[in-house]
Order: structure tokens, then sequence, then C-alpha cells
């Protein structure tokens, strides 16, 4: 094949799949031209029209300004072409023109699938009061964009005048939407025992939850892992158990990873502390009576062997709930009695010197 062909050939390749490769968004009008390279205005019953501000701004020095109009007016800015992926929002701030409230102009946030030709925009993303846009200050508003993942699209802002206020416009971009987004995160805690809770709003490709232990004094320590439930908009909840610690105060953090390998780290609000026992103690069984599982707590005051047996009333043994070496602290044991008849029967701890007993019935 002729040189000179294959070169026009590959040129014309890359340069349509440049031109065809749509932007992102992350305008400030910093720039001194206006309007930014790939923008579009419309100026569709004459007067002023979209133009730079150089002394208001939310960041920087520059925004977009619609100026107040005596006659009324339709002015439209368009943003470049852009691609919309799962997840993506419209972020922008805006603050009115004027302090005082006015005729009520409106800020109509319109998308096009096609062009930039005004009859394009035929779909209506928000429309917003004018007069209730801040002033002085910027206000933050976000529009999802989901329901476009994997199009080409154009966004317009058009401002409606009726005699009334205008507007200025800054900070305009398409954000992805974090991995995940957190509803809550807790603690409880029960003995030597803390339970962690988390609950997910929404997940994006989210492969789970590194746990995470400090006690302040050293390093992160990872502690587990909570697999996550990949992309969902549904509600999730979480818990990870942290048992048998000793006494001090503990830090917690979840670190969530997608699978792509990007993180985020999510801190406990509170810090955790566990409080050692001052005395040996054998709680009273709950509930009690009970059918067929029950729970029972007990405190160790020194590092030693801990034995609860389970008696009958003739004092035949029929279970050993506990026998092993205990560090100081409290613990919880649960006795599962599926096998035994209803009826009165005993339980009894020892360690050491301590020795408590303590009756429970079974009621089925």
């Amino acid at each position: 094949m002729n040189k000179k062909l294959l070169f026009f050939i590959l040129s014309f390749v890359v340069i349509s799949f440049i031109t065809s490769f749509a932007q992102t968004l992350n305008e400030g009008f910093e720039n001194p031209t206006f309007p930014p390279a790939g923008w579009h205005t419309k100026n569709i019953l004459g007067g002023v029209a979209w133009m730079k501000a150089s002394t208001i701004a939310h960041t920087g020095t520059g925004s977009a300004i619609i100026a107040w109009e005596t006659l009324g007016g339709e002015d439209w800015l368009v943003t470049p072409q852009l691609n919309i992926s799962i997840g993506d929002s419209l972020k922008f701030w805006t603050r009115r023109f004027w302090p005082a409230i006015y005729e009520p102009d409106t800020l109509q946030i319109r998308i096009s699938t096609t062009d930039t030709a005004v009859a394009s925009f035929t779909m209506v993303l928000a429309t917003y009061n004018v007069n209730a846009f801040p002033n002085p200050g910027f206000g933050e508003y976000k529009i999802n964009l989901s329901t476009f993942s994997g199009q080409n699209v154009y966004i317009a802002f058009r401002h409606y005048d009726v005699n009334g206020n205008g507007m200025y416009l800054d900070d305009v971009a398409v954000v992805g939407s974090v991995p995940v987004e957190l509803a809550s995160f807790a603690a409880s805690v029960s003995g030597n025992d803390v339970t962690l809770s988390w609950v997910t709003a929404t997940e994006l490709n989210n492969s789970g939850f590194h746990v995470a232990r400090s006690t302040g004094e050293d390093s992160w320590n990872n502690i587990g892992f909570v697999e996550g439930h990949g992309t969902t908009t549904e509600t999730q909840s979480y818990t990870f158990l942290d048992k048998g610690l000793a006494s001090g105060i503990y830090n917690y953090r979840i670190k969530q990873v997608d699978f792509g390998g990007s993180f985020k780290y999510y801190d406990l609000s509170q810090e955790i502390e566990i409080v050692l026992p001052n005395i040996y103690s054998l709680s009273q069984n709950y509930p009690n009576p009970f059918n067929p599982t029950t729970s029972i707590k007990y405190s160790v005051l020194v590092d030693g062997l801990v034995n609860i047996t389970i008696f009958n009333m003739l004092g035949e043994k029929v279970a050993n709930l506990v026998n092993g070496i205990h560090k100081t602290g409290n613990y919880e044991v649960t006795f599962d009695a599926a096998n035994l008849v209803s009826g009165m029967y005993i339980y009894r701890m020892e360690s050491g010197s301590y020795v408590s007993v303590k009756k429970m019935m079974i009621l089925k």
C-alpha cells in the first residue's frame, strides 16, 4: 500500500477517535475567553447574554453571569458533549444577582442526546426559582445523571428572565459517585466484645471492607474483612464482632475497597472503652425460664482457669459450658438445652478460689 495513503488512513482514524471522544466536565470559568472551549451560548430574545464575571465567584476569580434584563430574555449556556457513566451527577454552584426578591425568574437544566440545537433539549432535568438561590454566598446543587449512563449528552443551563433577577453560575462539573455511600457507622460494647455495624445507602463495584483497630498507641491493625454487595442501590447492613478485648481504649475504621483496587477510609466517630471487672461475678441467665437457649454473663478478676458446669437437681453433670484459661475481663456464653428435658437445673462457676452457683429453668 502507498505510504502516503496509509498515513492518511491512520491519521483519519486517529482524528475520528479524538473528535468522537466525549469530554469530561470541570469548569470554573477562570479563562478570560468566554464561553469556554466547547461551550455554546444562545441568546433567544435579544438583550444581554451569558458572559464572564470576574468579581464574584464561588472559587477562584471567575464565574458565568446572566444579568437582569428589563424586557426579559431567554438565554442558554450549553456544555460540551459529555459521556455519562453510571453514578455520575451534575454538580454546580449558583447565586442570584440581587439580594432582594424580584419577579420569579427560572433556571432550567435541560439535556440533549443528539446536538446543541435548542429544539433538541426536550428533556428537563430540573427547574429552579432564581429567587431561591442564595445571596450573598453560593449554593450547591446536584442532579443524578445515571439515567443517561453510556450516552453522549449536552447539558443546557436555560435562564428565563421576566424583568426579575439575574444569577451567577460557577464550578460546573460532572462527578462520579463515591464507591460506597455510607449511611451510618456505629459500635456497641458487650463485656469484652465490640460489635461494629454500618449501613450503606448505595454501592458501586464494592468488593468489601477491611476492618482495622488501633489502641491509639500503635498503628492500625487489620482484624478482618467483610464482603460487599458489588453494585446495588438497595440499603445494605453489615456487622463485625471483635471479641475478647483487654481493658483499654480502642479506635476503629473500615477501609472500603472496590474491584479495581480503589479505596476509601471511614473512621468510627467515637472511641470505644473496655473496662476490666473489679470482682468475680456470675450473672443470672437470661432469659429464664428459657427454651432452648439462654445466655450467661460472667466476669473474671484474675487470669486463670474458668469452669462453668450445668447439673440437674440430682447433682448429675449434664453439660460443661466453659473450661479453659481466661484473661481478666467480662464474658458471655450461650447454653443450648435442646437435648435436655424441662425442669430446674443448676449452673456452677469456679475460678481460683471463687465459686458461685445459680439456678435456671428449662420450660418446653
